[in-house]
């Protein structure tokens, strides 16, 4: 969302804005849950690492994904409709 209002001028409703930091809360909460079994088998575990490449991942496709729409739109004005078949 964040990419798509900086680099494809989109505009989003504050419900969509609420429903995105609710996801976003949802998931910071899951990662911080621990248990036994899992710090035996992760420990050794880059956690900053992993966060740092996931949000990178969804900037990177937030923004090629904006930055595509925008193409495509750009090149659908060019290209005029094909004539109708007789």
């Amino acid at each position: 969302m964040i990419m798509g209002t900086l680099i494809g001028n989109k505009s989003y409703t504050l419900f969509e804005y609420l429903c995105m930091s609710l996801i976003g809360v949802g998931v910071a909460l899951f990662g911080r849950k621990s248990s036994s079994k899992v710090s035996s088998k992760l420990q050794n575990a880059n956690v900053p690492l992993g966060y740092t490449l996931c949000l990178a991942n969804l900037a990177f496709d937030g923004g090629c994904i904006s930055w595509g729409k925008g193409l495509l739109k750009a090149l659908l004005i060019k290209i005029s409709p094909p004539a109708p078949c007789q």
